[in-house]
């Protein structure tokens, strides 16, 4: 297996793996230009199939956030962006929340006025 850094369409870096399958939260050692290795670990596989040159196995990868606390305490590196999976989750967890909010003012206030 060989995996090196590739641009993406977002502008963002992946990696290109040949000659193995890899699955979301898969570490890959990757090699870089300069000849060091890196690990690195798949966030999402955006495509698979073949490679031309050698007609191995090959995905190109998203790959994972690590952020790393600088002494300010931010974010350094490759910035966080939760993925889209995580921003709906949390819409349905905030929505939950607003509706149970709803329903429990909602009931307190029929409460309320059927007091006698």
């Amino acid at each position: 297996m060989t995996a090196k850094y590739h641009p993406l369409k977002n502008g963002s870096w992946g990696i290109r793996v040949v000659g193995a399958t890899v699955r979301r939260g898969d570490e890959v050692l990757v090699t870089k230009r300069s000849g060091e290795t890196k690990t690195e670990t798949v966030d999402r596989v955006l495509f698979e199939g073949q490679d031309r040159e050698t007609g191995e196995a090959m995905a190109i990868c998203a790959i994972g956030r690590r952020p790393v606390r600088g002494r300010s305490g931010g974010y350094q590196g490759r910035s966080y962006r939760r993925s889209a999976q995580e921003r709906v989750d949390q819409a349905i967890r905030d929505g939950e929340r607003a509706l149970a909010r709803a329903m429990g003012a909602e009931s307190s206030l029929i409460d309320w006025l059927h007091e006698d």
